[in-house]
């Protein structure tokens, strides 16, 4: 959401990063000991020398020279094994996980995947595959992490939801570090007030996506949120706000209010 990419970009951008998007790259060669760009800003021509370059495409699946084509396995036009929501191929005794499947490509995914495929090979009842409330983090300085849904795929849903968004700066523990870089958004069903969704930037900001995956998993309400316990002085207490802040402007509330 674009929210979060321009909280990233500025961030970065203070700390003297320059950031370049919708480039058209033209050439890229060695110069002596560094790197030389070659690209075009608009219609604008540019140069940008640097010690490293790193090419970040995304990864490709691992599937190719093991003999599966052989034995009947269907893979993707990407190159993943085709799975069904039981982590079987279309060979009813072959099972696949983890990252040559086309599924969230995260270790504890790929862990939650093995389990759940060894379970099913012996299991007389197959168990579905479920991502609900799964959180991830991207380990950036401010962090950016989130849980369930966000804006854009909730309107595709057509959700009738609800975003409360709490800048860090009305957050006792952020105020107290001096740091207050980022907020944290939370994203509810209007008609259940069941928590959907969370988007979180700021510092340690992946602390918080266990509670939430919680709520997100188990149908939690907001307001259960708003009135639950969360330590002074912890990040924690973010998640405590910005549940209040679907039904009252936290900027009016004194320290600790609920």
């Amino acid at each position: 959401v674009e929210d979060i990419a321009h909280e990233i970009q500025d961030h970065l951008r203070n700390e003297g990063i320059e950031i370049i998007t919708g480039a058209k790259i033209d050439l890229i060669e060695k110069d002596g000991e560094n790197i030389s760009i070659d690209l075009f800003e608009g219609r604008r021509p540019k140069i940008i020398r640097a010690e490293k370059l790193v090419v970040a495409t995304g990864t490709s699946p691992n599937t190719s020279g093991f003999g599966l084509e052989e034995i009947g396995v269907e893979l993707s036009t990407t190159g993943h094994i085709n799975t069904n929501e039981y982590l079987q191929t279309n060979l009813p005794t072959v099972f696949a996980a983890g990252d040559n499947i086309d599924t969230p490509a995260f270790v504890y995914t790929a862990a939650y995947e093995g389990n759940l495929a060894v379970e099913n090979m012996f299991l007389e009842k197959l168990n579905q595959k479920d991502y609900l409330g799964m959180p991830w983090v991207v380990f950036t300085d401010p962090q950016i992490a989130g849980v369930g849904k966000d804006e854009t795929q909730a309107e595709a849903e057509n959700i009738n939801f609800e975003v409360s968004k709490l800048p860090l700066e009305l957050v006792p523990r952020s105020l107290a570090a001096l740091d207050t870089r980022g907020f944290v958004k939370l994203i509810r069903d209007k008609d259940t007030d069941k928590l959907i969704g969370a988007r979180i930037v700021a510092p340690e900001g992946s602390e918080l996506t266990m509670e939430l995956s919680l709520a997100i998993k188990y149908g939690i309400p907001t307001k259960e949120l708003a009135k639950s316990f969360h330590t002074y002085l912890t990040l924690s207490e973010a998640v405590k706000l910005a549940a209040i802040g679907f039904g009252k402007d936290i900027h009016k509330l004194s320290c600790c209010a609920s």
